[in-house]
């Protein structure tokens, strides 16, 4: 699912009003007269934009079992310029997949361990000692 969404400054824009003759060019399509927009968002979902983490929760007085969850990750781009790149794209969506994809690939069956926490000590030992 690629959702695309624009900022436009001008709530109006003003169309010749010239009677055309036969050697006129046809009237442009009504996107034509929209306003310029003055920015992009643009977000991405993938069904493959997913991973699973396993965590607990420790506070004094309560300790939570080891358990896991299941994510899924959508990316949303903001540009504040309503420039297009050179082959009229805002963005490559192939290098924004593939930088989803391995961020994905990274979390996915990891544990994340609250390190700051008041009721749990994490101690830091190099294999090599």
């Amino acid at each position: 699912m690629v959702k695309l969404g624009s900022t436009y400054t001008h709530s109006a824009t003003q169309t010749a009003t010239e009677p055309m003759d036969s050697t006129s060019n046809p009237p442009p399509p009504p996107t034509a007269n929209l306003p310029i927009p003055t920015s992009f968002s643009v977000t991405v979902a993938k069904e493959d934009f997913k991973f699973n983490l396993a965590h607990f929760v420790a506070y004094p007085g309560f300790r939570e079992r080891l358990h896991g969850h299941n994510y899924t990750l959508s990316i949303t781009l903001l540009s504040p310029n309503p420039m297009l790149q050179s082959d009229g794209y805002v963005v490559d969506f192939g290098v924004v997949k593939k930088s989803v994809r391995a961020v994905c690939k990274s979390l996915n069956e990891r544990v994340i361990i609250p390190t700051n926490s008041d009721v749990i000590s994490i101690y830091s030992t190099t294999e090599n000692e």
